[in-house]
């Protein structure tokens, strides 16, 4: 048993005479790297809620090379209390990403940097390009944007690659489905700005503008459009937004224009 070793503080290594368990082994290895933190290990069977003495044991089992134990006692330091344990977050992340788990690495990182108020460590921003990515080429759209729009929190200069002007147009469309008109114009100006020959995005916003109101842009949108894609379906919405227009340049005394419009 472990009494059969005298730890003795600043006694060095200690020999142990195999066979031992393993809770035997974190404690005598504790003693001769740092002979003070051998008790953290006996300390949680007395004091399970002891956020320190994980921290102290998981510091040992990842010297020891013990990953699995290592992130059982960081879990249970967060668990216990998050806020003593800000530390215990990073480390996790950092395993997390050095595994290719990205999604826990990037949950872990975004508590770390949200209780100590820093800028993000390159994993983390590094983590969400990955996972982006990986969401942009499954074809899953609001999740490639999630994971970039918080890369652009963190780098608001970084140039968004042209290949996501498809998720930014898809995501348009769903926002003016859900009468988020002014979402839908935010996005479809993102995919133009990425690919400003996409007929499609032009006539979205287009019939965006005309919910507001604003049908000299619609109308200027429904052109572009038009002049891009010649055979593209505009439907009913062109029709309108010339009306909108109408309607408007009557009001201002614009009989001549109305007129035209309304023809």
């Amino acid at each position: 048993g472990v009494g059969d070793d005298v730890l003795q503080p600043g006694a060095g290594v200690i020999g142990v005479h195999a066979p031992v368990i393993e809770e035997q082994v974190v404690v005598l290895f504790s003693f001769a790297v740092a002979p003070d933190r051998g008790v953290h290990h006996v300390q949680l069977q007395i004091d399970p809620s002891c956020t320190a003495a994980y921290l102290q044991r998981a510091s040992l089992y990842r010297r020891m090379d013990n990953m699995e134990k290592a992130m059982e006692d960081l879990s249970d330091a967060v668990n216990t209390n998050p806020q003593a344990a800000v530390d215990a977050y990073q480390i996790r992340a950092m395993v997390h990403f050095s595994r290719g788990n990205l999604v826990d690495a990037v949950a872990d990182f975004e508590q770390y940097i949200a209780f100590k108020g820093i800028n993000p460590p390159p994993e983390h921003l590094e983590s969400l390009r990955r996972l982006s990515r990986s969401a942009l080429e499954k074809k899953d759209f609001l999740e490639a944007l999630t994971f970039l729009e918080k890369l652009l929190f963190y780098i608001p200069n970084l140039k968004v690659d042209t290949v996501y002007a498809e998720a930014y147009e898809r995501r348009g469309t769903m926002n003016l489905d859900r009468n988020d008109v002014e979402g839908a114009i935010r996005d479809l100006t993102t995919a133009l700005a990425l690919n400003p020959m996409s007929a499609e995005a032009y006539a979205a916003r287009a019939v965006a503008s005309s919910c507001l109101g604003s049908y000299e842009t619609a109308i200027k949108d429904f052109e572009k459009a038009l002049s891009i894609k010649p055979t593209i379906a505009l439907g009913e919405e062109y029709a309108a937004a010339f009306q909108g227009r109408g309607l408007q340049r009557f009001q201002s005394g614009d009989i001549e224009g109305a007129f035209k419009d309304l023809n």
